[in-house]
């Protein structure tokens, strides 16, 4: 599915999170479980990134430093924005305004909806017309997921979108972060 990834265009982690994903296919389920399984190995990528990149930036051994990021150290992987927030203020490696990340927080909001609301969307979600109008309009333009009301109905295809669009955000992250710090392509 999707285009060819060369190994050499990811990281060590990127890699493996992208054979994680290669696999889930190979199991033939539904699509809500496809998109919340597929979820799992990106997070966790992107996890070790910002840690790998904590564990070999230069203030590591200062006091101060150690202590700040001990303190800190759940806020770095808390959630998607707080992700991103550290890769672009700690790193300098910024992804938030990009297609892929807008795409993959889509994944996210129907991966929300599946296991905080069993597949429908959230209060959370509902919150502003505005926004909740642009998040029915992506989920279907990008995941073919229909809302019927608050229910969201998954397609067929739902779990092979949610796949690429999981496997080009890997890809194109690894491609921002090896590009500004060529070693995080062993991490």
């Amino acid at each position: 599915m999707g285009r060819k990834i060369e190994p050499r265009q990811l990281s060590e982690s990127g890699e493996r999170c992208i054979l994680s994903l290669n696999a889930l296919l190979g199991y033939a389920l539904p699509p809500q479980q496809l998109l919340i399984s597929g979820l799992a190995p990106v997070e966790a990528h992107v996890s070790r990134m910002v840690g790998r990149l904590i564990d070999e930036s230069p203030i590591r051994g200062n006091i101060f430093a150690e202590s700040m990021i001990n303190t800190l150290a759940d806020d770095f992987v808390d959630n998607w924005d707080q992700r991103m927030s550290w890769l672009s203020k700690g790193f300098g490696v910024s992804i938030t305004g990009e297609h892929t990340y807008q795409k993959l927080q889509r994944v996210n909001a129907a991966r929300n909806a599946i296991i905080h609301n069993e597949g429908s969307l959230t209060d959370r979600q509902l919150g502003k017309l505005n926004q909740l109008i642009q998040l029915r309009k992506n989920l279907k333009a990008d995941l073919d997921i229909v809302c019927s009301g608050r229910k969201l109905v998954f397609s067929p295809t739902t779990g092979d979108l949610a796949i690429s669009i999981l496997r080009d955000f890997t890809v194109h992250l690894d491609a921002l972060v090896i590009a500004k710090y060529p070693a995080a392509r062993r991490m």
